[in-house]
């Protein structure tokens, strides 16, 4: 017998608005995210029916409550669900809920004000989402080396691409220590201004991951960047982090019909990236998780900066980009 998804609890007073409508956003986006949990809603003194406000509002977004009633919290639920919400109540056994417990005390009165209310609790229930997504482990991690490939023989399993002008690139096996082993590394430096060479995993789709790489710049006077590309759909539309060691820089961009654009910074705008020491001839590790929108960019194990783009929300490769200039 296939087992139960975990489920998120959310409590209302009434079990009849406030829950009702983060349960109904929680399944869906779930649903859309992949993640295999599931919503309960419940109230501490339930009403006979749903609100009419909370009915209404979510017919309007496509939401079918017919069949649905406010019910009483109790222990049960409380021991059985992995994460509880309240929404401005107070629990009458809130010893079962410790250590798994948030309160959303803001959330704006449905029936005065639905659409207030409902974008509260979607951008709450949004972030819950991304973070369950990354705590949530993946069915297959995947860690890849060259150690098993042919020194001076490109990579096997991944397939090459340029976004931009001139050469192609070229992406090889080499030898490098004893402690790094067999290295990938992209050894043509054409000096075209707008060239990207791309390498991409072909064995692996994904929407949300957590991907790391460990890069070193060599040389270049016009650039010394490399970087990680993800939700690739093809030469001309991904996303992009690097780390450049000649500007001291890590800028996360989106890549849109072979146009590369800059993203702002969460809570900070635009500001090309972040100023950040990128040792050359060393090797530094680039990381970066991707939970919905959220992309959040590490160097060398500190956090930098978050991200929100939805330009590309679809599952795509995952891959590795450099631009070489002489």
């Amino acid at each position: 017998m296939a087992e139960a998804p975990p489920t998120i609890l959310f409590i209302c007073e009434h079990g009849a608005a406030k829950s009702v409508i983060a349960a109904a956003y929680f399944d869906k986006l779930a649903k859309e995210r992949g993640l295999q949990y599931r919503a309960v809603f419940r109230g501490t003194n339930p009403e006979p029916t749903l609100a009419a406000a909370a009915v209404k509002g979510l017919k309007d977004d496509g939401i079918d409550t017919r069949g649905w009633k406010p019910q009483l919290v109790t222990k049960k639920d409380l021991d059985a669900a992995s994460a509880v919400v309240t929404l401005g109540c107070a629990l009458p056994d809130k010893e079962a809920a410790a250590g798994k417990l948030m309160e959303w005390n803001d959330t704006p009165s449905v029936g005065q004000n639905y659409p207030a209310a409902r974008a509260y609790l979607v951008k709450q229930v949004q972030s819950l989402i991304d973070e369950l997504a990354v705590a949530t482990p993946s069915a297959a991690q995947t860690k890849l080396d060259f150690n098993q490939d042919k020194a001076g023989a490109p990579p096997s399993n991944f397939t090459t691409a340029l976004t931009g002008q001139g050469k192609a690139g070229v992406w090889l096996v080499v030898k490098n220590d004893a402690v790094q082993g067999n290295v990938l590394a992209q050894t043509d430096a054409d000096a075209t201004s707008y060239r990207f060479p791309v390498c991409v995993y072909d064995k692996l789709t994904t929407k949300d991951a957590d991907i790391s790489v460990k890069l070193r710049a060599i040389s270049g006077k016009g650039d010394q960047g490399g970087g990680l590309v993800w939700r690739y759909r093809d030469k001309d539309n991904y996303y992009v982090v690097r780390a450049n060691a000649l500007e001291d820089n890590v800028v996360l961009y989106k890549v849109q019909n072979g146009k590369r654009e800059d993203l702002p910074l969460k809570g900070e705008g635009k500001t090309y990236g972040k100023k950040v020491k990128v040792p050359l001839l060393q090797w530094n590790t680039l990381r970066v998780t991707v939970a919905g929108k959220l992309f959040t960019v590490y160097l060398n194990g500190a956090k930098l900066y978050e991200v929100e783009d939805t330009t590309f929300t679809e599952a795509g490769k995952v891959g590795v980009w450099t631009r070489p200039i002489r």
